[in-house]
This record gives C-alpha cells, structure tokens and sequence, in this order.
C-alpha cells in the first residue's frame, strides 16, 4: 500500500512538472518570438541574442529550449508561470511586479522609421517633441510596453504580430511610421524591399533613452530565483571571456 502512495506522489509530482514546461533547473524552456536579426526561428542559431542566452547557459550547465510563440501570449505564459522566461523584454516597473529580470542582454534604441515615398512623410518632418508626431499613424509589434505608452498618449497606433508585417503596412502606406529598434530594423528592410532601402529613412531624434533589454522570468516558476541567479552568473562568464561581444559585435554597427 504504502508503495502505491509513493508511486501516486511521484506520478503527480512529475505531471506538475512536465505542465509547467520544466523537467530540473538544467532544462529549460524559454520563449521567444520572430525579431530578427536577434531572435527567429528561421536564423542560425536562431538569433545573436538567443545566441547570448544560449551561450551564457552552456556556462553554468543550463540546458535551454526554445519555444516561439507571439510576443503578448509570450508574455502572458510567462506571467501565468507556465514557463520560466522570455526574451527581449524591455525592463519596466509594470512588468516589474509580476516578473523577475536578467542582467540586461542590451540596451535598445527606439526609433521612428518612415518611407519617403508615402506623401505624408516626404515631406519636411517637424519632431522636436513626441506630440509633433500627433497627426501620423504609428505601427508597432503587439505587447511592447511602448503600446500602452503610446496609447495612453492619445496616439493613433495600429499593431502588428511581426515586424515584417508593420513595414509591409509601412510600404504600403498604412502606417506613416514604424516605431521599432533600431539595431534591428536595417536588417528587415534589406531583407524584404533591397532594392528600396534608400527610401526607409528615420527620425534622427530616438524614442526616449536607450533602455535595458533582459529576460523576462516568471515569479510563479518553480526555482526561477536560483534559475536566474545561475543565468546571470553565466553571462557575467561570457562577457569576462569576450564571447559576448563576439557575438553582438556583428550587428552592433548596421547603418
């Protein structure tokens, strides 16, 4: 009888586990979405900073596996606890209260991107201030914390999944500007439109300051404290050695 105890105990132990996307602190399952060059499904090794998490993992014996996922249910998983952490995320007080965050992965700048074909924008473009841009749509990735910021704002803002999908509208004239970062935009734009890439142009004044970029780690998790403390510790491991700007020194210098 007693044996039969033990046997249900474990079975529902390792059910518990296996429903909340981890098996140990060695495997684990992050999220991720398409934001290329630095995360995508399609990329070799899906991305310069999955290759950042990957490697700091492999520092400190962390097995990673990578789900990708749109970035508001990314998000919403993640809050739930039903994974352990999901990445890039902006560091946000709101997020803050119910997330736990790494030492930055990098410090993203946003930008306004236009193209100079739409009537609207080639034109003299005033942007002293944010309220400048008023009277233009703005597009964006879903569940960005600049959204809400936005919106709050009064601004028009329409949101895409993808960021392929918010230039599409860009080019076609939906949206008058794209609000993205910009290490990462170059990178779409010769992707997509290559013979047009002189016509995609950005407001030289950024969106606010550069701001810190991490993993968003669930506070229901089980372990995620020891977790994160070990990733950390890992990343700490590959900047001493160099491997880190290894990485992102690629990319750190797109035009």
């Amino acid at each position: 009888m007693g044996n039969k105890i033990c046997l249900v105990i474990f079975l529902f132990v390792f059910g518990f586990s296996a429903a909340w996307g981890y098996a140990d602190t060695n495997k684990i399952i992050f999220v991720t979405g398409e934001w290329p060059p630095a995360t995508s499904e399609k990329l070799p090794k899906y991305g310069f900073i999955t290759e950042i998490v990957s490697a700091a993992c492999q520092e400190v014996g962390i097995i990673p596996e990578y789900r990708f996922l749109p970035w508001k249910r990314a998000e919403m998983l993640i809050k739930q606890g039903q994974f352990f952490g999901t990445f890039p995320f902006m560091i946000t007080d709101e997020r803050k209260k119910d997330c736990y965050f790494s030492d930055p992965l990098f410090y993203g700048v946003n930008c306004f991107v236009y193209y100079d074909k739409n009537p609207k924008t080639s034109k003299f473009i005033k942007y002293e201030k944010l309220e400048d841009l008023k009277e233009y749509k703005i597009g964006m990735i879903r569940g960005t914390s600049m959204e809400a910021e936005l919106k709050n704002a009064g601004f028009k803002v329409e949101v895409t999944t993808t960021m392929d999908q918010s230039l599409k509208k860009l080019t076609t004239r939906r949206i008058d500007f794209y609000l993205t970062e910009q290490m990462v935009f170059h990178d779409a734009i010769k992707r997509l439109y290559p013979a047009d890439v002189k016509h995609y142009k950005r407001l030289n004044k950024p969106y606010g300051s550069p701001r810190p970029n991490a993993i968003m780690v669930s506070k229901k998790f089980p372990n995620s404290e020891l977790i994160l403390n070990r990733f950390n510790k890992g990343l700490q491991r590959i900047i001493e050695k160099g491997d880190f700007d290894d990485i992102v020194s690629p990319y750190i210098f797109l035009k």
